[in-house]
């Protein structure tokens, strides 16, 4: 089987990092639970471009290479990938995060994925098709509606941003990482 991980938020805890840098920068106290939509700006009351410049700012710092990947994330990886199962991330990083993004997938996931591919904010319904993704792990619920629509199952990762809405069938909300492994032995 073929599957699709979105990195931010599914496979590095990434959320967790930015969140903390921010919090630092303007001396708030925001909490991933305060996130109740896919979107930095209306959390933090501040501009798109406000927004891209914190985003450019944390991966312009070696703070990308402290991020931890999610809790159970390595060694259920490693036993989906065991499976035989075909694993690809695909991410709405920038290219321009590219080789740092690399670097922090080969330390920790070592050979477990056949490719990355960066979507730079693009639909990512159009690179499962492209690659033939049977599975697409997700965290926003609108990509994954998306994807749902384009007849690709869906496992989104419950996060607190994604708990209102409804969605397809085909789109299964999980918890952990061991209730993805389970699902997919």
């Amino acid at each position: 089987m073929r599957i699709g991980l979105d990195l931010d938020d599914v496979v590095a805890d990434s959320g967790a990092a930015i969140i903390e840098m921010h919090n630092k920068k303007h001396g708030a106290d925001f909490k991933k639970a305060d996130f109740r939509e896919f979107s930095w700006e209306k959390t933090w009351g501040i501009s798109r471009e406000e927004r891209v410049k914190e985003l450019d700012e944390f991966f312009a710092t070696d703070q990308l290479k402290k991020i931890n990947p999610v809790a159970g994330s390595v060694k259920a990886i490693k036993a989906i990938k065991a499976q035989g199962h075909e694993l690809y991330i695909i991410t709405a990083r920038e290219t321009k995060e590219r080789e740092e993004t690399k670097l922090w997938i080969e330390g920790r996931f070592p050979d477990a994925f056949a490719d990355v591919h960066h979507t730079t904010f693009g639909k990512k319904s159009g690179i499962c098709k492209e690659l033939e993704i049977d599975v697409f792990i997700e965290d926003n619920l609108a990509t994954a509606i998306d994807c749902a629509a384009a007849g690709i199952r869906v496992f989104l990762f419950d996060q607190p941003w994604n708990r209102e809405g409804e969605f397809p069938k085909n789109v299964e909300r999980v918890f952990s990482w061991e209730e993805v492994e389970k699902k997919l032995s």
